[in-house]
């Protein structure tokens, strides 16, 4: 019984991650190239990079290029192997190459992003602690706690892995990245705003002659 219910969270993980994945890139979204002294000290148009919409809130933010992957969690759900490929991948996982910045980006933006981020970290923090349950549960199932508890418990490690796994793909398309391109000298902003975009162009035109 508890791998029908371990077998039947890896589907809802599959629907609920590709749910999130096409709810995030419904939103329109293109990207803009900003110089690297513009993104230093918060130069720019005063349009939020996320929403389009004018705004005076600035942000700082850096690049996620690299490094761990959130998703990589879900190897937890495959037992001792997913463990150790687990630990494989975040030993092997080459660093960040982080640019760093400020970026007008309205509060309600920044909010949204921020519930998604903190839905993520419960989600996966109560699923932790029920995997430890699940551990205890089936140590002790000799002493009589019974199969139905280990399959209760399951349910919630399987449940709270769905809830991150949804939460972590749509936080990301509620946010930007940056990409730093070869010549050090201009940052590409991904997932922004067309609005944001012309105004950024606009912007450049005016103040910056690009050199290739």
């Amino acid at each position: 019984m508890a791998m029908v219910v371990m077998v039947l969270a890896l589907v809802a993980v599959a629907v609920v991650a590709g749910l999130s994945l096409l709810r995030g890139r419904h939103r329109s979204h293109t990207s803009a190239l900003i110089h690297v002294d513009d993104l230093a000290v918060g130069a720019g148009p005063a349009v939020c990079a996320i929403t389009g919409e004018p705004t005076d809130h600035w942000v700082r933010v850096s690049s996620s290029e690299g490094g761990f992957q959130g998703w990589w969690m879900i190897l937890v759900l495959f037992g001792p192997v997913g463990w150790i490929a687990l630990v494989v991948l975040a030993a092997m996982a080459r660093r960040p190459n982080r640019v760093s910045g400020v970026l007008p980006i309205s509060a309600e933006a920044l909010d949204r992003y921020n519930a998604a981020v903190a839905t993520s970290q419960r989600a996966i923090i109560a699923a932790g602690l029920a995997m430890v349950a699940w551990i205890g549960a089936v140590v002790w199932d000799g002493g009589g706690i019974g199969t139905p508890a280990i399959v209760a418990v399951s349910a919630l490690v399987g449940v709270g892995v769905v809830v991150w796994l949804g939460a972590s793909i749509a936080a990301p398309f509620r946010w930007i990245d940056l990409e730093l391109d070869g010549s050090g000298r201009w940052v590409t902003v991904t997932r922004a705003h067309p609005e944001y975009a012309a105004a950024l162009m606009r912007h450049n035109a005016s103040v910056h002659v690009r050199r290739s």
